[in-house]
């Protein structure tokens, strides 16, 4: 995507080309989203913490290696403990 300002001045977007049309609303994209991932094999997930589960997932977030979001965080903790219990 580039921009051109009136007085000369190019502005280019390294941003990734719109999925939905303009206007749409949140609820639909998001509805989208999750028709996407469950035909993936996916689902969507609410959970509720202890405050000491809670206290570790900040903990755990806080850490240099940890994934940019809380969903990627648990993804990776699950995968890893899955990975670990078929080697056993």
């Amino acid at each position: 995507m580039c921009i051109q300002y009136s007085h000369g001045e190019t502005l280019f977007s390294m941003g990734r080309p719109r999925i939905y049309p303009e206007g749409t609303p949140a609820v639909d994209r998001v509805a989208a989203g999750d028709a996407a991932l469950v035909e993936a094999g996916g689902a969507r997930k609410q959970f509720r913490l202890s405050p000491a589960a809670n206290a570790a997932l900040h903990f755990l977030m806080s850490l240099p290696d940890a994934p940019r979001t809380e969903t990627g965080l648990i993804e990776r903790l699950l995968l890893e403990e899955g990975s670990r219990k078929k080697s056993v």
